[in-house]
């Protein structure tokens, strides 16, 4: 990409209404963080399900976007979770259990913009599986 964006723009490019898919695909590594983080601020769950597992994830409309960000869940954690398609036609991208620990780091690590709310979720989750 020929222009260097912002870690802020890149932020807020993912909490967007609508992520072009075209565009975050020419994203370097480091720049498809950023706006992976903005995506999971605005729309993404950091938590425990009702069982008490730990689960991070994500819904999306566009299944292209959540491909391109379980192959970057592939890379961080080292195993493919696919999305799955829900009954109201949205896609579910995430992760559970113990992988959470190194996605979270991915996103939240170094970060300069990031929802208050969710980071505090983020190492609250974190704090618990670090135990």
């Amino acid at each position: 990409m020929s222009t260097r964006w912002s870690e802020k723009d890149l932020y807020l490019l993912g909490s967007s209404a609508s992520v072009d898919i075209k565009l975050v695909s020419e994203l370097s590594p480091d720049e498809s963080r950023h706006v992976i983080r903005g995506l999971w601020d605005s729309r993404g769950f950091i938590g425990l399900n009702l069982g008490g597992y730990p689960v991070t994830s994500l819904v999306v409309d566009s299944l292209d976007l959540a491909f391109w960000i379980s192959e970057y869940i592939r890379a961080v954690v080292g195993r493919y979770i696919p999305p799955r398609n829900l009954k109201s036609g949205l896609i579910w991208v995430g992760v559970s259990g113990r992988k959470c620990l190194p996605w979270l780091r991915y996103i939240y690590d170094q970060s300069n913009f990031v929802s208050a709310d969710k980071f505090s979720k983020a190492k609250e989750l974190i704090s618990i599986l670090e135990q």
